[in-house]
């Protein structure tokens, strides 16, 4: 990349009422990198690493913990790759530099509990060139590094709200874009 990688969130991106499609937003100086992972480059990394833990000689057990483990830590990679190279594993992700995002709202993760689920989400929704991306994610932002890096890179234009956790917005708040 140009710059440097400052946040990388993995996040769902909403693509119908019942589907979406994980999407990792890659955060520089620069640039927002909109990183989608498709079912069959899922495929493709599931065999591989079943096929490197199989070599190993990886139990049942272990094998699906490191198999957890590496899902779990897979943007982490989005680090130390490049823009172009990011932009090339799916046909869909694309990249913005950030003046061009018109609104930014980070709500900080929540739990809704009723009789017949637990669900704890958080909520990204990005407006741009009058499209609008709705995202969910499971961040918690206990220590204020998200709001942090957030802050560094829209400075004055992010507004910050601790009411029902965190909420970050860029831009107006006269509409209700979540």
């Amino acid at each position: 990349m140009t710059s440097s990688v400052n946040l990388v969130l993995a996040t769902d991106k909403k693509e119908g009422f019942f589907k979406s499609v994980p999407c990792y937003l890659v955060f520089t100086n620069d640039e927002v990198v909109f990183a989608f992972l498709s079912k069959e480059r899922q495929k493709t990394e599931n065999e591989e690493v079943r096929r490197r833990l199989k070599e190993e000689g990886k139990g049942f057990f272990k094998g699906t913990a490191a198999l957890m483990s590496f899902w779990n830590t897979y943007g982490d990679r989005y680090y130390d790759i490049s823009k172009e190279d990011i932009l090339k594993e799916d046909g869909r992700n694309f990249s913005t530099t950030h003046d061009k995002i018109e609104r930014f709202v980070f709500r900080g993760m929540r739990s809704n509990v009723d009789e017949s689920q637990t669900e704890s989400s958080g909520k990204i929704v990005i407006l741009m060139n009058g499209e609008k991306i709705k995202l969910k994610h499971k961040y918690r932002d206990h220590n204020k590094k998200i709001k942090g890096i957030l802050k560094g890179l829209y400075s004055n234009r992010l507004k910050y709200s601790g009411q029902q956790g965190l909420t970050l917005t860029l831009g107006k708040n006269k509409d209700k874009i979540t």
